[in-house]
């Protein structure tokens, strides 16, 4: 090494060929590890974005009928694990490994197998709700098994069966009469009809059948689905009044929560268009019979037979005034 003369004056070392060589090849060994290392973490980039899992449900999910549920997953390994769960919503979210969300959840589906792929699976929830389901991609199903991709909580609505229902009945039926009644019922899913009857003024329809049945009598019980029209004759009470018809459309008789109610009122008693008439009917004969005893009586000379004659009259006015008070009443 030789020395150079600085502005100042004074020597610095300047380096020599071998050392000026030996600087250069750490630069290049600097520059290709720095190199290595960027498409390392390029490499691991790309592996990480390849992981991938989705959930996803068929359109419409009803209580009672199969809905599909499908995963798909992407995974950088060549035969990866694939877990669904499911379980009510409200409480506990997605776990952070299938290991750990099976024992508040069940299973939906497993599979896997491969580095890509879908696979759909039929479910039927028995009750509507809300439920939560979530995805696992793993290697393996352990709890110290890899977590390579998970997805949740994905949200599923699963609604109640559509049902209707509307009755029928005349306004009102004679004491002890034998009618009909009709329930025109429209259900999505096979269903019972169920109708009761019960003096009207105390409570309504209950909020199902069975706290209904417990205070009222039944009158239809029948199995249903699609649009019908049940049909049934019924005996009126022979008690006089007001009576109410409740309704139900269920899955079962103890079902707390119906699917469509419904309620009709009708009147058990005389026709009260035909009791007017009847009444004003009475009015005019005894009219007639007052006007009859008036002129006979006044033909009449006997004492005896007058008498006998202004009874009979006393008689006929008492039952005019009566048909009177009746004719008020009913008209």
């Amino acid at each position: 090494m030789r020395a150079a003369p600085t502005r100042c004056g004074a020597m610095t070392p300047v380096p020599s060929r071998d050392h000026a060589g030996r600087s250069a090849t750490v630069r290049c060994l600097r520059r290709s590890l720095i190199g290595a290392l960027w498409i390392l973490a390029l490499c691991a980039a790309g592996a990480q974005a390849d992981e991938t899992i989705s959930i996803t449900v068929g359109n419409d999910p009803t209580e009672e009928v199969p809905v599909p549920i499908s995963v798909t997953w992407s995974s950088a390994t060549a035969s990866p694990s694939v877990f669904v769960t499911v379980k009510p919503a409200g409480g506990q979210g997605c776990a952070p490994s299938y290991a750990a969300d099976a024992a508040n959840s069940s299973d939906v589906l497993s599979g896997g197998g491969s580095a890509s792929g879908s696979e759909s699976e039929n479910r039927t929830f028995s009750d509507p709700g809300n439920f939560t389901l979530c995805g696992y991609l793993q290697d393996g199903s352990s709890s110290s098994a890899i977590v390579r991709k998970a997805t949740g909580p994905v949200g599923m609505a699963v609604r109640s069966a559509k049902a209707s229902v509307a009755i029928t009945v005349p306004p009102r039926v004679d004491p002890g009469q034998t009618f009909q009644l009709s329930a025109a019922v429209t259900s999505e899913l096979s269903r019972s009809i169920l109708v009761t009857v019960k003096p009207f003024g105390g409570r309504g329809c209950e909020p199902n059948y069975a706290a209904d049945a417990t205070v009222s009598s039944d009158v239809i019980s029948s199995g249903v689905q699609g649009s019908q029209t049940v049909q049934t004759n019924t005996t009126a009470s022979e008690i006089t009044g007001g009576y109410l018809l409740c309704a139900y459309v269920q899955e079962q008789s103890d079902d707390v929560v119906p699917e469509a109610i419904g309620f009709a009122r009708f009147l058990v008693g005389p026709n009260p268009t035909s009791s007017c008439a009847t009444a004003r009917s009475q009015v005019r004969a005894q009219k007639r019979v007052i006007k009859k005893l008036r002129s006979k009586l006044r033909r009449t000379s006997g004492s005896k037979a007058r008498k006998k004659l202004n009874r009979r009259l006393g008689r006929a006015q008492r039952s005019l005034r009566a048909g009177k008070r009746r004719v008020s009443a009913r008209c």
